[in-house]
């Protein structure tokens, strides 16, 4: 199975270290908020204030935060849930102000959010169908090799990844769960994690 292992508590241990995790904690907090949130005047906000530069970085306070691909182990897998919920509200928001995400210089925001998707869906846990669904309602332009926003049921777009991710090989679909640790294998090799922080 494909988890990260890097420590992140053990990479940031004090002073400035723990100041850039409590930043990081804070940024994807905002997001999970968003994502939890109802429809109202109050979330209409929140995601209101995210501009352009959303996909590079994320900004508490006057701070800007750089996240990487393994910070999204800062959330439980109900918060990455919540998450992906936030990031495609805002990004909707973006879209609808002409500006759409491109994955060419491989910005932050999305590979996080491809990273919370790929753990979602090795869980095996329920909240991965809803996290599909999430980030299924974006339309991802960059994001044609790995099946996004082309409106596939879940099972058919796992089946599509193991897929890819076998090549030549026929994926045994009688085991569901390998073919969901097959299709986060291949979402992680698409955002390039793939033996690094995973």
């Amino acid at each position: 199975m494909f988890l990260l292992s890097d420590d992140l508590f053990a990479d940031h241990q004090a002073g400035d270290q723990a100041q850039a995790l409590a930043a990081k904690q804070g940024a994807l907090d905002l997001l999970v908020t968003i994502g939890q949130l109802p429809a109202g005047r109050i979330r209409d906000q929140l995601v209101g204030a995210f501009g352009f530069d959303f996909f590079d970085h994320l900004t508490v306070g006057d701070t800007a935060v750089s996240l990487e691909a393994k910070d999204i182990l800062l959330l439980s897998l109900p918060e990455r849930l919540a998450f992906l919920k936030g990031v495609s509200r805002v990004l909707r928001q973006l879209i609808r102000a002409g500006r759409t995400p491109c994955w060419c210089h491989r910005p932050s925001t999305l590979k996080l959010s491809l990273a919370a998707l790929a753990t979602l869906v090795v869980s095996g846990k329920a909240g991965r169908k809803l996290a599909f669904k999430a980030v299924n309602r974006v339309e991802w332009f960059c994001f044609r090799d790995l099946a996004l926003g082309q409106g596939l049921a879940y099972e058919d777009w796992i089946r599509l990844l193991a897929e890819q991710r076998l090549g030549d090989t026929e994926p045994d679909s009688a085991d569901f769960a390998e073919l969901e640790r097959l299709a986060g294998a291949r979402i992680l090799e698409f955002i390039g994690e793939t033996g690094q922080a995973f």
